[in-house]
């Protein structure tokens, strides 16, 4: 039978397809890339208001594909497949040259998403293998919760070709490669770091621990957010905000009895679960320190709280109670500890090298 499934991984960051799934081709490599993943992902971005669509995410969730050192990736016109026969033709053949795919298609078209032959959505599905009229295909499917489906291809074809040019946004198809080690010559290269430069052949990746420091501070600081090459997306005007104050933004958004989801706690418990790695890779390399252990106490204590402001979202949600009190209390101790565990995160950093 023809058949061939690229490696895919569970990913630490996952509930958005824009981000988990990227990072899922890249925790092949775990040993190797995690250091990378932990000088990442800290800045959150949020708006939580009436007038407004809900925004709440990694603030530089696809942008830094274009500048991981470990995984190639590039973005296609769609009528690039053109030169194929046809989706299947195009999925195989570049599966078959070890690329996973990611593109938009209306979901009206493909069975196992909600809308099916129900509502017309463009949403992302991502491709890593094909089993001979059938893809290999991962996104979430109820928008809910990422599964993996065997899509045929021939869904795949329509919903691929409904989608209007209009709601593609320029991306067409991207395209990830998750290079062998010795072919990926940026591993080779001197990685510019804050601190001086790190050779990457000898010593592997390290995390930069001054980077993380300064973006922590940065994260607690909650600086206005202008985006300078396109000023008017994700324009501070527009009621975004970033850093450490998108967590008030939920509490906030919970007294005023506005929209808070589960997946906005999850997105929470992603961010503290990150923090309680990087606190634990540093008590890996640093050995016996007591400092980093009572550290690791506290993160584990928010992630904690974070784990049980999701469970009572989830609760309320399922019984629609509206009575939200008690989530905000526990929101209220969450801010406080993570706050301050944070603070001594910054501290333990500056004087660890």
């Amino acid at each position: 039978m023809e058949t061939k499934i690229l490696p895919f991984k569970e990913s630490i960051i996952s509930y958005t397809p824009n981000m988990d799934h990227f990072l899922s081709v890249l925790e092949n490599n775990h040993d190797l890339t995690f250091p990378w993943i932990l000088e990442n992902y800290i800045e959150l971005i949020i708006r939580k208001d009436i007038q407004n669509p809900p925004v709440f995410e990694f603030l530089d969730y696809n942008k830094i594909w274009w500048t991981c050192p470990f995984v190639h990736v590039s973005r296609i016109a769609r009528d690039a497949f053109a030169v194929y026969s046809g989706i299947e033709a195009a999925v195989k053949k570049l599966i078959d040259k070890d690329f996973y795919l990611f593109f938009l298609v209306d979901t009206f078209y493909v069975q196992g998403y909600a809308t099916y032959q129900r509502e017309h959505r463009m949403h992302d599905i991502f491709i890593f293998g094909y089993e001979e009229e059938k893809a290999y295909s991962c996104d979430y499917f109820d928008f809910r919760k990422k599964s993996v489906r065997l899509v045929p291809f021939s869904q795949l074809e329509e919903g691929y070709a409904r989608v209007p040019k209009l709601d593609d946004y320029g991306r067409g198809v991207v395209l990830f490669r998750n290079e062998e080690i010795t072919d990926n010559i940026a591993l080779y290269q001197y990685k510019e770091s804050l601190g001086g430069e790190l050779d990457v052949e000898e010593k592997g990746y390290v995390m930069d621990r001054n980077l993380v420091r300064i973006k922590l501070e940065r994260f607690l600081e909650s600086p206005v957010y202008v985006n300078s090459v396109t000023p008017t997306f994700f324009d501070y005007r527009l009621g975004y905000v970033t850093g450490f104050k998108v967590f008030e933004v939920l509490r906030d958004a919970l007294r005023a009895g506005s929209a808070v989801i589960p997946k906005d706690a999850h997105l929470v418990c992603c961010h503290v679960r990150l923090m309680c790695e990087r606190v634990r890779y540093l008590l890996a390399s640093e050995g016996s320190n007591k400092s980093l252990s009572r550290l690791d106490n506290r993160m584990e204590e928010a992630m904690r709280k974070a784990v049980l402001i999701k469970n009572l979202l989830i609760k309320a949600e399922i019984k629609g109670n509206s009575d939200r009190k008690n989530i905000i209390r526990h929101m209220d101790e969450f801010i406080f500890l993570y706050r301050n565990v944070l603070r001594e995160f910054c501290d333990q950093l500056q004087f660890i090298r």
